[in-house]
């Protein structure tokens, strides 16, 4: 018995250190494995064996391989490495882009900026230098490029980082699939015995895991680990993965019905996280400054050189680099830039001619009353066009606007129409004025070439749109443009239904959206955080409606109008703008047509013999030729697609001078005018007739303007159309004078007409006190002497206005962007080289705050990889003082058995 049980206890002593040792040597052999725990066996004492009184000892068994492993300290040193990996990724594209905007470069843009600003001076000094003109086009061209490079490289970056995501999503997708798959062997494995290394080899896949993306974890009692995204999406559940989507650089989530949840916000650290951050608020962010910046640069070079005139008249045909959708101005990319109340003036001249040039002025204000009340019905589902042919004032007087209607046919053709003339308040020459509708319409002004549109109901009832901006909402991007266009469903609002909703898209600067109007009292509706409302009306598919924010991004101006540009309010298009020219230029006795190419652009084609330039120094330019890109000197509207003008890539072309104007372009006035509409004004003849005493290149004149009360600004239209009539009737001149009443403004202007021989006006305010008072002028005289339209080639006035432009500060929108909320841009003052430094500032601060992120996250993985190596590293040292103990057991063992056996052979050979 006693032999027997030692010989028991030797064995179980050997199996003991062997085991003992194999433990040994896995912890030696993965001592470099990452992820990989120290281990160390349990052994316990086995149940004696108890003779008599007495208990014998039965030796020790191996009875657990223990794990060492913290798993909060796991979680902690994942989480850590998340984070680093973050700015250990987004790093490597911040470096990038810095050596995009390198200041040390030739190619910089501020010195590119710089140079180009100093082109100009060089042109104002040296007018008639061609080398001069050749040199600022060398900077323009090398400046538009450097923008186009810039655009192009970061866009090349957005690409690489989104292949980036792509393959993170891969590889994301691969280590939840093998998660999923130890989940399994450690669900089988544990139900007889711990599965320390497949927990050891499912941990390094989570640290691994969160090295591409933060996840939540949370082990079950069965051993399966599950995981999720931050915001709660499964990934992993038990022995299934649930595998990611990348599309066009955003990670989504696949939801068992095959649909996709975009998760990209969820993912904020990692190498997704630091790859989506760079993508979407760095690289965007940059991106959409630089084109805030081109666009701006664009404009303002534009909007001066559009004004000026090169080393001669035009004598070939212009045409615009823009063309608007629809025909619409302000579906231009500067259409929201326009000031309407100023004008687009073009002069022209016969060559050979010892005659001035002529010009030709189109006023291209916005009416001030509009068509209201629609009665009728007219064909069903039509669309309805009502152009202004002659301008005029709605109420007393004899200048009847005359309109022309037309309803369109599927391809935007006039396929009827008709004419009327409003003859008064709601008083038409036709009733009703168009094809069975009627309309009221009150006192204001009609401007010649304004356009107004409006569709008709399934039932044929005129209802035009009723676009409202609610003062609550601001949207996230401040001065910036919001166009709407309907792409489903279009009819009436009053009859969107679930089952025949209204789709809109909706698109700014920086992104788009989709909205969905199911029922008439859900017509309110949000747009990238603006609310607006559509009361009411018919909207075809392809209507689009244009929204220019604030500079707290609401959609009201500081009056609380909605600043909203639509079809059913008085625009401008192109057709109008060239059918009003025209006209104009007919009776001015031009010989210079505007035609609308096939391709929508607008063209100022002369005859033979003819030249012409557009405005002048004292011309009140509202911008239009700038916005449709006529006479232009850079074309396109960002950074990617700015260039050079066809037209001044002859250097000749180059608008250095302007036309000479007037010593000012109309007699203002330059007192407050009484608004009749809160004090009613009264012309009498009580203290004898209301005379206006003029003299016409120094010749006498008067006219008597007849009694009447003024009770709205209409009537002061009105009074300015009868004094025009009754100086053109008095004129020995055909038709020269001009006067008007600008509205907005508030005051009267009296100026020449179109082709005007008139040499010289002056207005007698001395001799016209009462009337100088009405119309806002001092009781003293005014003259006026009209530009002949002539210049000279060393004439240097736009290039030192356009040299000035370096230093003029404007309103450009600015914009940052994060990860949780998008796009936001603030209204920023400055210059543009003021912004393009902040633009830099910023990618310096990001670069600095992204390079102490990824020191600090450094160092926290280290510490906690020093304590995890503690707790759960391979030390080779100790392992080999526990083999020296496996095999001093071992050989102990072994000369248990043998002794036991020598006096095993003792006692049978003492038989």
């Amino acid at each position: 018995m006693g032999f027997r049980i030692t010989m028991d206890i030797a064995k179980g002593a050997l199996a003991t250190a062997g085991r003992g040792m194999s433990v040994n040597g896995h912890n030696i052999a993965n001592v470099d494995t990452p992820g990989y725990s120290r281990q160390t066996e349990t052994i316990t004492t086995n149940r004696p064996y108890t003779i008599g009184s007495t208990q014998l000892g039965t030796g020790a068994t191996l009875e657990h391989v223990n794990r060492h492993a913290d798993q909060r300290l796991e979680e902690r040193l994942a989480d850590q490495k998340s984070k680093f990996a973050t700015y250990d990724e987004a790093i490597v594209y911040i470096d990038n882009l810095e050596a995009l905007f390198n200041v040390d470069s030739d190619t910089h843009l501020g010195s590119l900026m710089s140079n180009f600003w100093q082109g100009w001076h060089e042109v104002a000094n040296h007018p008639d230098d061609p080398s001069a003109r050749s040199v600022l086009l060398e900077s323009a061209t090398n400046l538009s490029g450097q923008f186009n490079t810039l655009s192009n490289d970061i866009n090349r970056l957005k690409t690489n980082v989104g292949q980036d995501i792509d393959a993170g999503v891969e590889r994301v997708n691969t280590i939840m699939g093998k998660i999923a798959k130890l989940n399994t062997e450690i669900f089988i494995t544990e139900s007889t015995r711990p599965a320390n290394d497949q927990r050891d080899m499912r941990g390094q896949l989570v640290t691994e895991l969160s090295e591409f993306l933060n996840v939540n974890t949370v082990e079950q009692p069965t051993g399966y680990l599950s995981i999720m995204t931050s915001n709660g999406y499964p990934l992993v559940v038990g022995n299934r993965s649930y595998d990611l989507t990348s599309n066009r650089g955003s990670v989504g989530w696949e939801t068992s019905a095959g649909g996709i949840v975009d998760v990209s916000r969820a993912i904020t650290h990692g190498k997704l996280g630091g790859w989506l951050m760079v993508k979407d608020d760095i690289l965007s962010e940059v991106d959409q400054n630089l084109d805030s910046l081109a666009k701006e640069v664009i404009w303002r070079v534009n909007k001066v050189h559009s004004q000026g005139v090169g080393t001669s008249y035009h004598q070939t045909a212009v045409t615009s680099s823009e063309a608007p959708a629809g025909g619409n101005l302000y579906n231009l990319a500067y259409g929201d830039r326009i000031d309407y109340d100023g004008g687009m003036k073009v002069w022209a001249k016969k060559l050979n001619s010892p005659n001035p040039a002529t010009a030709v002025e189109v006023d291209t204000g916005i009416s001030t009353t509009s068509p209201v009340k629609f009665t009728g019905t007219g064909m069903p589902m039509s669309r309805y066009r009502i152009t202004v042919e002659e301008g005029g004032t709605v109420g007393p007087g004899a200048d009847d606007p005359v309109l022309r209607w037309e309803r369109l046919g599927a391809d935007n053709t006039p396929v009827a129409l008709g004419r009327f003339a409003i003859t008064g308040e709601n008083k038409f020459s036709s009733t009703p004025p168009v094809e069975g509708i009627g309309f009221d319409i009150g006192k204001g002004r009609l401007v010649a070439g304004n356009v107004f549109e409006f569709n008709t109901s399934e039932a044929g009832i005129a209802n035009p749109v009723e676009l409202r901006g609610i003062p609550e909402g601001r949207a996230r991007c401040a001065g910036d443009r919001y166009t709407l266009t309907v792409v489903e469903g279009g009819g009436s609002i009053e009859n969107v239904s679930p089952k025949n909703p209204m789709i809109l898209e909706w698109q700014n600067s920086t992104g788009m959206g989709t909205i969905r109007i199911e029922e008439p009292e859900e017509a309110q509706f949000d747009v990238d955080g603006m609310t607006l409302s559509i009361d009411k009306g018919t909207l075809m598919n392809g209507d689009s409606f244009v929204v220019k924010t604030g500079d707290a991004g609401q959609p009201l101006d500081l009056e609380g109008n909605t600043t909203a540009e639509q079809k059913s309010s008085w625009h401008w298009t192109t057709f109008s703008l060239a059918d009003q020219f025209n006209r104009q230029a007919s009776e001015a006795g031009v010989d210079l047509r505007a035609f609308i190419s096939n391709t929508g652009n607008f063209e100022l084609r002369p005859d033979f013999g003819v030249a012409f330039a557009f405005s002048d120094s004292t011309a009140r330019d509202g911008g239009v030729a700038a916005a449709l890109g006529l006479n232009t000197f850079f074309k396109g509207q960002d950074a990617a697609t700015i260039d050079i003008a066809e037209l001044v890539k002859d250097p000749s072309n180059i608008a250095a001078a302007r036309v000479r104007g007037a010593g000012s372009d109309a007699i203002t006035s330059n007192l407050h005018v009484t608004n009749p509409e809160v004090r009613p004004v009264e012309i009498s003849t009580a203290g004898g007739p209301a005379v206006l005493y003029f003299e016409e290149d120094d010749v006498p004149k008067a006219i008597t303007v007849d009694p009447r009360i003024l009770t709205s600004r209409g009537d002061l239209h009105t009074l300015a159309h009868d004094m025009e009539q009754a100086m053109n009737a008095a004129s020995n001149l055909s038709n020269p004078y001009k006067v008007r009443y600008v509205e907005n403004e508030n005051r009267f202007e009296f100026s020449e007409n179109d082709g005007s021989p008139l040499q010289q006006l002056t207005l007698r305010w001395d001799r016209s006190p009462a009337l100088a008072e009405l119309t806002g002028f001092r009781p003293e005289p005014e003259t006026f002497v009209p530009a002949a339209g002539d210049y000279g080639k060393i004439n240097n006035e736009n290039a030192l206005l356009m040299a000035d432009m370096q230093h003029v500060e404007n309103t450009m929108p600015h914009y940052a962007y994060t990860r949780d909320r998008g796009a936001v841009a603030e209204s920023l003052t400055t210059t543009p080289d003021g912004f393009y430094r902040d633009m830099l500032g910023s990618i310096g601060v990001r670069a600095s705050s992204f390079r102490k992120e990824k020191e600090m996250g450094g160092m926290m993985v280290e510490k906690l990889s020093d304590i995890r190596e503690s707790i759960s590293g391979v030390s080779v040292d100790e392992e080999l003082v526990r083999m020296l103990a496996h095999q001093q057991a071992y050989q102990a063992a072994s000369k248990l058995i043998t002794t036991s056996d020598e006096m095993l052979q003792t006692l049978l050979n003492m038989r």
